[in-house]
């Protein structure tokens, strides 16, 4: 699979949901779009059949503004369906992917930190660096 090219393409899906959207954030969609299609193609143990199983990898985004590349990358796996993301776009709503819960994370203090990610009972303990 040549990952430049799929990152290329999904690209354009990125840019059909900023059209059809009228609003959307380009810039960081385009910045994110190598990363994300590494990750979810060739470095991440994840696909729509072992979604459920807990010894997959887990993937957290907190740039808001990439959202769009992110649809594009879940849709190029199989987890969503690009014309479904694109209607919601165009009427104005977006893709609800946000239904979990982080507790015991303090941005004011560096270091080491546990983030506990709850998602349809079930749970995840990360350790992220400040």
């Amino acid at each position: 699979m040549n990952l430049k090219k799929l990152a290329y393409e999904l690209r354009l899906d990125v840019l059909e949901l900023i059209r059809s959207a009228k609003a959307g954030h380009i810039g960081g969609d385009m910045s994110a779009m190598e990363i994300l299609t590494v990750l979810y193609h060739k470095v991440m143990n994840i696909s729509p059949e072992n979604q459920n199983d807990p010894n997959r990898d887990y993937f957290i985004m907190s740039k808001g503004h990439s959202m769009e590349a992110y649809y594009a990358v879940l849709c190029s796996k199989g987890f969503l369906e690009i014309d479904d993301v694109v209607a919601n776009y165009s009427d104005g709503t977006t893709v609800e992917l946000t239904d979990y819960t982080i507790t015991t994370f303090d941005n004011q203090n560096a270091g080491q930190q546990e983030l506990v990610v709850t998602y349809q009972d079930k749970t995840a303990k990360v350790t992220v660096t400040v």
